[in-house]
């Protein structure tokens, strides 16, 4: 919702802030730039909202009582690590994955004053360094806009970095398939298909977040408490 301009012949809406984007004004002008200079890669016109950051976020918030683990792929301009670094204490571990490297210089400030270790990695999560086992991986990546065969890619890799009952969070955006339907050729559409089935079959709890632009669907899929 917004407020009405009264100083004008016709009413202008002037449309609420989210406290999430001013904290990140600066980021987000480079967010809308990396937007339209890298659609594939980015995936969204602006950063998560607060509502939509919430949800990726709360299988941290229940997880109390001992050190974390926690791994976040596609942080962007941040919105979801800031709220991770204000959740995580001393002897969590926070690892923050971006391939863009225009995001990087943002994201190693927003890190830098976190309590828990943290550290930024610049790589493909496909790159990034074996040994180390996580309790919650959040995901941002737009799964969506890959080809089958960087999926595919993508998910072996986060399931080689589950910890034992460990969650993995990601999201994708309502209605993408029947925007792709009306927009799209066929086999950009036999694709986003395709991607989509590999994602469903990993099975999953679903939110949806109606107050996000655009709305999302929030999937929470939840390894075993042995091995992966």
């Amino acid at each position: 919702m917004g407020v009405v301009a009264r100083r004008s012949r016709w009413p202008v809406v002037v449309p609420s802030v989210d406290p999430v984007m001013i904290s990140a004004r600066r980021p987000l002008g480079l967010f809308l730039r990396r937007a339209l200079g890298a659609p594939g890669t980015v995936g969204a016109v602006v950063p998560s909202g607060r509502a939509l950051v919430g949800a990726l976020v709360a299988p941290v918030l229940e997880r109390v009582g001992r050190p974390l683990a926690v791994l976040e792929v596609g942080a962007g301009t941040g919105p979801v690590t800031r709220r991770l670094v204000q959740e995580l204490r001393v002897g969590d571990r926070l690892d923050v994955v971006e391939c863009d490297p225009a995001f990087l210089p943002v994201l190693h400030d927003v890190v830098a004053g976190a309590r828990c270790t943290a550290q930024v990695h610049g790589c493909r999560v496909e790159d990034l360094p074996g040994g180390r086992r996580y309790d919650v991986v959040v995901s941002a990546l737009p799964l969506t806009n890959f080809p089958v065969t960087g999926v595919r890619a993508v998910l072996d890799r986060l399931d080689a970095l589950f910890a034992p009952g460990g969650t993995l969070v990601r999201f994708g955006y309502l209605g993408s398939t029947a925007a792709r339907v009306l927009v799209a050729g066929p086999g950009e559409v036999a694709r986003h298909r395709e991607v989509q089935r590999l994602l469903d079959v990993r099975g999953g709890s679903r939110r949806r977040v109606w107050a996000n632009l655009p709305p999302a669907a929030v999937v929470r899929v939840q390894a075993p408490a042995g091995s992966w």
